[in-house]
C-alpha cells in the first residue's frame, strides 16, 4: 500500500509543494503552487510535475511571481493538450 506524502520542490524563492494522497486503494496527485522561474534548470517543479501527469488538483495560494510562474509554464506547455491533463 502506497501512503500519502508531501514532495517540497526546491524552488527558490518561492514555494511547491506535490501531494501525493493514498486512501482505500485510490489516488490523487495535488499541485500547491509552482516556484518563480519559468526554466526547468532553476525550476525543478516544472520537469517533476510532467512525471505526475494526470494531476488531479493544482491549487495557486496566491497571485504574484514566485507561486505563479511554474504552473503558469505548464498551461502554457500543455494547453493544446486534448483532454488538458489537469
Amino acid at each position: 500500500m502506497q501512503e500519502s506524502y508531501i514532495q517540497v520542490m526546491p524552488a527558490r524563492h518561492g514555494d511547491a509543494f506535490i501531494m501525493h494522497c493514498s486512501k482505500n486503494g485510490n489516488s490523487g496527485i495535488v499541485v500547491i503552487d509552482g516556484g518563480p522561474y519559468p526554466s526547468p534548470r532553476f525550476n525543478p517543479f516544472i520537469k517533476e510535475i510532467e512525471n505526475h501527469l494526470p494531476i488531479n488538483l493544482m491549487v495557486m495560494t496566491h497571485f504574484d511571481d514566485n507561486h505563479l510562474v511554474g504552473i503558469k509554464r505548464f498551461i502554457e506547455n500543455h494547453r493544446n493538450d486534448n483532454p488538458f491533463p489537469i
